[in-house]
């Protein structure tokens, strides 16, 4: 991951994932494209202001807010296009989030 600030707030959630998966009836995990919108907009602030921890814990409850299930045995799965020059897209945050 380019962002090892997403990594870290990932880890930070794993508590609350772990106690919404407990409740529920699927497994849920951090929305890794809303994830990364929410830390573009952030990355800035992280840095300017001085008290980062603030920040933080935004980005965290931003995390905890947009969970997504993960679906065993789906019927269709999804299948990786290969571009003509053999080039990869990145899949994450590859379609428009909030």
């Amino acid at each position: 991951m380019p962002y090892p600030e997403l990594r870290l707030i990932e880890k930070q959630t794993e508590s609350y994932v772990e106690a919404v998966n407990r409740k529920r009836k699927l497994t849920y995990k951090v929305n890794k494209n809303v994830s990364w919108r929410t830390l573009k907009d952030k990355v800035v602030n992280l840095f300017i202001e001085k008290d980062s921890d603030k920040v933080l814990t935004e980005l965290q409850k931003l995390f905890e807010r947009y969970l997504e299930p993960v679906r065993p045995n789906l019927k269709y799965p999804r299948i990786k296009k290969r571009m003509p020059n053999g080039k990869f897209y990145t899949l994450t945050n590859y379609k428009r989030a909030l």
